[in-house]
């Protein structure tokens, strides 16, 4: 039910909701916490996102993992906030993994940052080098600037990984 208020564009009530449940002292969980951060990412509401990103370690002694330093990519990525999402990936504790590559890309994408969706492509080619999706995203940033080059570079990447995988 709350992943279904965020992706329908009811993010503030879900915040109310996990609002409600910190004043019922009720023991939340860290799949609790990548969901408010998820509905402050829909609902833009990025101060609070990371105070409660924040409060999760200090009051709840609850370690993040890479759902929530993802779901936090994705609150500075909804709002635009793409170098900052990018500087929270550089100093993340742990490996990021595609997805957390994929939602920073996707961000760039939306935001018109062509220089760090190239960043964000190398570190993807580096863990799914045959994920076709990708290398859409990254050619459709240059598509919408009329990069016709960059978009010529994409498809001989892509072309590239897929010899080396028939190749093994």
């Amino acid at each position: 039910m709350s992943s279904g208020l965020a992706f329908n564009g009811k993010g503030e009530l879900g915040v109310d909701l996990f609002e409600e449940m910190l004043l019922k002292d009720v023991k939340l969980n860290d799949a609790t916490f990548v969901e408010v951060l998820a509905f402050c990412a829909h609902a833009g509401w990025v101060p609070h996102g990371l105070d409660l990103f924040a409060l999760m370690t200090t009051k709840h002694q609850i370690e993040p993992k890479l759902e929530h330093y993802g779901s936090v990519v994705n609150l500075f990525g909804h709002s635009g906030c793409v170098k900052e999402a990018h500087d929270l990936i550089r100093t993340m504790p742990m490996i990021p993994n595609a997805t957390i590559w994929g939602a920073l890309l996707s961000a760039c994408r939306t935001h018109d940052n062509m220089e760090l969706a190239e960043n964000a492509m190398k570190d993807l080619i580096d863990l799914e080098p045959w994920n076709s999706d990708n290398y859409v995203l990254l050619s459709n940033v240059y598509v919408e600037r009329g990069k016709w080059d960059g978009v010529e570079k994409v498809r001989a990447l892509m072309m590239e990984s897929r010899i080396n995988k028939a190749l093994g």
